[in-house]
């Protein structure tokens, strides 16, 4: 009956993606989502991203069968060749993030606009700032349906300006972050920040690339409880396994730092990082993560220099639409993370996952991944899982 349970908990998501591929296809061709007035152009783009939980051998009460992880919309906008702007919101539906939980509030998430006619970019507003291979990428590009557990550590959106600039074959992002615009611009923590990207490609051909990245951020954070670094059990879907620093309530200011190499040689890429975080009074913890992915289909992610990050998978083939007839790509993945907070009696948290994606269409992605998650907490016993989740992603 366990078995029988399992299996159709996962053709439901499968023929959810059936339908969703089917209906995508045909949104594109009839539905426009790309407008031209004037000198001004505007594209809409969003993403939902519905998880569900197979199995797991936690307690029940530990347990979510089903998450509305995200679902955004968003504008982005050009006019005339100088000027960009974005907006977007996210429908959260109990998201809980680091330091706060959203409860199906509307949530800003980008909101900027931006100066290219400089050969130095100029950006103000609310948006991500610049730290990390993985955070720096898309929700929708992941190989996994979450990002490593370090990655926790570094910070999310913030209220601010950012400068940019694209060597041939190198990029850097710096910029400086407030507190003081208000929970709604803010991002999830509530901090002041300059934090700053450097990323180089010193061998990039048609087939082969060579990614290598450096970030820092010097933070000060405004929250009365004081601070704490954490990492993450990579899933939204099972709880008591996020693995924890102690909060220390007279800290206040702390940075971090990370160091990332990524190598693709055609369908196959391997990434790397690691993240440190110093604090005072004794605020701090490490933690790294390698990943690789192959898409079995032979589809290329595509490489940005100016932010040195990679897209997601556009299959040659998809099921519907143009070049209809085809099976979609796929792709495979594994990756290891391991997060230590152990200074001041911390936790220490490890994952190991395996992944396989589905693309249909190039609007629709169907994941399944495996995850063994361990944390150890301090002076106490070791608590471990194997969870089985699926994920459907509806983009555009």
């Amino acid at each position: 009956m366990h078995e029988r349970n399992r299996k159709s908990r996962l053709l439901k998501p499968l023929a959810a993606a059936v339908l969703l591929s089917a209906g995508a296809a045909q949104a594109a061709d009839l539905i426009p989502h790309e407008f031209d007035i004037g000198d001004l152009s505007l594209s809409l783009n969003g993403r939902i991203q519905q998880d569900f939980l197979l199995d797991a051998n936690v307690p029940a009460e530990d347990q979510d069968g089903g998450e509305l992880r995200r679902a955004r919309v968003g504008v982005r906008a050009r006019y005339g060749r100088d000027w960009r702007a974005r907006i977007s919101v996210d429908i959260d539906n109990n998201n809980e993030t680091a330091n706060n939980q959203n409860n199906g509030e509307v949530i800003l998430r980008d909101a900027s606009v931006e100066y290219t006619g400089f050969p130095v970019r100029i950006e103000l507003g609310r948006f991500q700032e610049p730290f990390g291979l993985a955070s720096y990428g898309s929700s929708r590009s992941t190989v996994f349906v979450e990002r490593p557990s370090p990655t926790q550590f570094g910070p999310d959106y913030g209220l601010g300006g950012a400068l940019n600039y694209r060597g041939k074959r190198f990029g850097v992002t710096v910029g400086a972050f407030s507190k003081s615009g208000g929970d709604f611009v803010n991002g999830d923590r509530p901090e002041d920040s300059v934090t700053g990207r450097f990323t180089l490609n010193p061998l990039r051909g048609d087939y082969t690339l060579l990614h290598l990245g450096v970030s820092g951020s010097l933070r000060k954070s405004d929250d009365p409880r004081g601070l704490r670094i954490q990492g993450s059990p990579e899933t939204v879907l099972v709880g008591g396994l996020t693995p924890r620093g102690p909060r220390v309530a007279t800290a206040q200011s702390y940075s971090l730092y990370n160091g990332e190499v990524a190598v693709q040689r055609g369908p196959l890429l391997v990434q790397a990082e690691y993240i440190v975080a110093n604090g005072e009074d004794g605020v701090g913890g490490d933690g790294y993560y390698i990943e690789g992915s192959w898409a079995l289909t032979g589809e290329r992610r595509d490489y940005s220099t100016r932010n040195g990050n990679f897209g997601g998978i556009d299959p040659r083939r998809p099921v519907f639409g143009k070049g209809r007839n085809g099976f979609g790509a796929l792709e495979v993945g594994l990756r290891y993370s391991s997060t230590s907070l152990t200074e001041g009696e911390g936790d220490k948290g490890s994952v190991y996952g395996a992944a396989l994606n589905w693309y249909p269409h190039e609007h629709v992605r169907l994941s399944l991944n495996y995850l063994h998650v361990t944390r150890e907490r301090f002076a106490a016993a070791k608590d471990e899982a194997d969870v089985f989740l699926t994920r459907v992603q509806l983009s555009f």
